[in-house]
């Protein structure tokens, strides 16, 4: 008698525990995707500023920023750069990425409502005048 009250149990402390187990497999998942977010926008970034450091227009440094982060939505992927005045050999050149990852899941986003911004920075020196 005693091996049909357990079975009950193990439902009843399956049914209270699964629903922790999906949300952590669900943070899971999400934390993957904000990390491979983050790691195509440092590429962005750093293809970005290379190329930055030889171009002769600045649609050449968007281009290369975009084209290494594949990927990611290149809609939502913004590019920024700061070159001193002059833009003279040696000087430093600084390229930013950044793009919001959102939730994937309706179920976090009730506890994180809030998209996931990812943002790299990279600085190079120029290798010629601009």
């Amino acid at each position: 008698m005693s091996g049909s009250g357990e079975q009950g149990s193990i439902s009843v402390e399956f049914a209270l525990v699964l629903p922790l187990v999906l949300m952590a497999l669900l943070a899971v998942i999400q934390t993957g995707v904000v990390m491979r977010a983050h790691l195509m926008v440092a590429q962005a970034a750093r293809e970005g500023a290379r190329q930055a450091t030889t171009a002769t227009n600045d649609a050449e440094i968007v281009k290369a920023a975009t084209q290494a982060a594949a990927g990611a939505n290149s809609d939502v992927l913004s590019v920024t750069w700061n070159m001193p005045e002059g833009g003279q050999a040696g000087s430093p050149i600084t390229v930013s990425a950044q793009t919001s990852v959102p939730c994937l899941f309706p179920l976090l986003a009730s506890v994180w409502p809030h998209a996931f911004q990812a943002k790299a920075t990279t600085t190079m020196r120029l290798e010629r005048d601009r």
